[in-house]
């Protein structure tokens, strides 16, 4: 023959099961139709149906291999020319065998679109209508159950085909990783392909490399799923490396880019075919809601064009200064007045070499804390004039209005310093 048994059982994986099902329903559905052909009923018989349906597990699961297995035997000359003259024949349509075998998994999720149409036929005081809604819920118990034994087929197959170029690259997170989310042909910002796998525990960016089978080498440091970041790049103007590589004019805006990075590191500014984006960034983020992980939100970097020379943010003024005693020896930093001159660098530095002491106010407030070491620090009035800020030359100076007046704690008078 063309192929060999073992060939044939991976290509057509248990597809006659699938048959079985099928007609088993058929038979069932054309049982129930009265003379004109009109049904009373049909949710209980659907229902009971639809756990039959778990054998599209295996069949689906199955797939990953069969896909592979059928590229690899259409290369013998006589395989080729006999799939061609089957897809030149009226019965094919001229479709070829795989679109025949990937029909079953396309149309697996159209049940459920289907018997919603019946339930909104079906009139609501009809016996169908509850039996109906829980047809529908079984539909989506089945879907769950293939698409993650099918996941688990995919991610088995990409992990035994993986290539560690350095042994830090193999860790844990890869081994277990138990499903496979989305993959695809990428480019990096130097424009050289590479293969993105995203696992539900980590994402890889691979070569491909082309054996007996083909392998995937890891060549970029793992991102665990749980620590990574997305961001979408809505227009990135192309130049450089990235205008070499995909043959563009300077200055044209693409809309094919998303950022992956973990923590503090660059990361890897990648390129998609159109319309797979928002596949891959809905992917990541999914699966870090699904590790429990939360979710930063990036915001898009600005263009170059969009960059502006940030302002000096206008800060609340400081506290007015009531009194600066010469003799204190207390230093305080005020770094929260920054006078706005062209020569703002040298003031900052003057203002810290100022002498303050703590005022009147905060005196009062820690009056119990002031109240052992009252006889060592002067009092002043209420009415002891304030300092003025002033800059000459650009040094920053304080002037006093008027001397300022004591009051002596033992006699309650006041007498001139």
């Amino acid at each position: 023959g063309l192929i060999t048994d073992h060939e044939m059982s991976l290509i057509f994986g248990n597809v006659e099961e699938l048959v079985a099902v099928h007609q088993t329903i058929v038979d069932k559905l054309e049982a129930l139709q009265n003379q004109i052909g009109v049904y009373d009923s049909i949710a209980e018989t659907i229902t009971k149906w639809i756990p039959s349906l778990g054998c599209y597990s295996k069949y689906c699961s199955n797939q990953i291999y069969a896909k592979e297995v059928l590229d690899s035997i259409s290369q013998k000359t006589a395989v080729a020319d006999f799939l061609e003259r089957c897809r030149a024949s009226s019965f094919s349509r001229k479709l070829d065998l795989w679109s025949f075998l990937d029909t079953p998994r396309r149309r697996l999720p159209k049940y459920v679109l289907l018997i919603k149409n019946i339930m909104r036929m079906t009139l609501p005081t009809h016996a169908d209508k509850m039996g109906l809604q829980k047809a529908i819920e079984g539909l989506h118990s089945v879907l769950s159950v293939v698409d993650k034994a099918t996941g688990q087929a995919k991610c088995d197959k990409y992990k035994s085909r993986l290539v560690f170029l350095q042994d830090k690259h193999d860790t844990g997170e890869i081994r277990r990783a138990s499903s496979l989310l989305c993959d695809g042909p990428l480019k990096n910002k130097n424009g050289t392909k590479v293969h993105g796998l995203l696992f539900d525990t980590v994402f890889l960016l691979t070569r491909q490399l082309q054996k007996e089978k083909m392998h995937y080498q890891v060549y970029r440091t793992p991102i665990p799923v749980c620590d990574i970041q997305v961001e979408d790049m809505p227009e990135v103007r192309v130049g450089g490396s990235f205008k070499r590589t995909f043959s563009t004019t300077a200055g044209e805006i693409s809309k094919n880019f998303f950022r992956v990075w973990e923590g503090e590191s660059q990361g890897y500014t990648l390129s998609v075919q159109s319309g797979t984006k928002k596949q891959w960034i809905d992917s990541i983020v999914n699966a870090k809601k699904a590790l429990g992980a939360k979710i930063e939100t990036a915001a898009p970097e600005p263009s170059s064009d969009d960059i502006s020379v940030p302002q000096t943010p206008t800060e609340p003024p400081s506290p007015p200064l009531e009194f600066i005693t010469p003799q204190a020896k207390q230093t305080q930093s005020r770094t929260d007045y920054t006078p706005t001159t062209s020569g703002g660098k040298k003031l900052r530095e003057e203002s810290r070499r100022l002498p303050v002491t703590p005022t009147c106010a905060r005196r009062a407030e820690n009056k119990e804390n002031c109240g052992n070491i009252s006889n060592q620090m002067t009092p002043f009035s209420a009415t002891t004039p304030k300092l003025t800020l002033r800059t000459d030359e650009h040094v920053l100076r304080l002037v006093m209005d008027e001397a300022p007046t004591p009051v002596s704690p033992s006699l309650g008078k006041t007498s001139t310093v």
